[in-house]
């Protein structure tokens, strides 16, 4: 993971650090952001907490709530997904 990000605009600075979470295919990100306030910046924290699944594990959960799973694909692409795919994408219909 290319960690940590750092972003620097005129009315908006942000940090973004990433790592590894517990449970498996799961990350944790931890983001600052500084945004104007007038003369001043106020600070926020939050923190994200992402995990995925199987792409079999989707396909059952679309399949229990009624779905018919057209395609998947990846990466913006009409190609089938791979082992270093970033983004799956599934066209399923109702």
């Amino acid at each position: 993971m290319n960690s940590p990000f750092v972003y620097d605009g005129e009315d908006l600075a942000y940090m973004w650090h990433t790592e590894k979470g517990s449970a498996p295919h799961s990350v944790i990100h931890d983001l600052t952001f500084f945004v104007r306030e007038g003369w001043m910046f106020e600070r926020f924290e939050e923190t994200h907490e992402q995990r995925t699944f199987s792409i079999e594990s989707y396909k059952g959960w679309l399949a229990e709530a009624g779905f018919t799973v057209e395609s998947v694909t990846a990466d913006f692409t009409a190609d089938a997904p791979s082992d270093e795919s970033e983004r799956i994408f599934f066209r399923a219909k109702k």
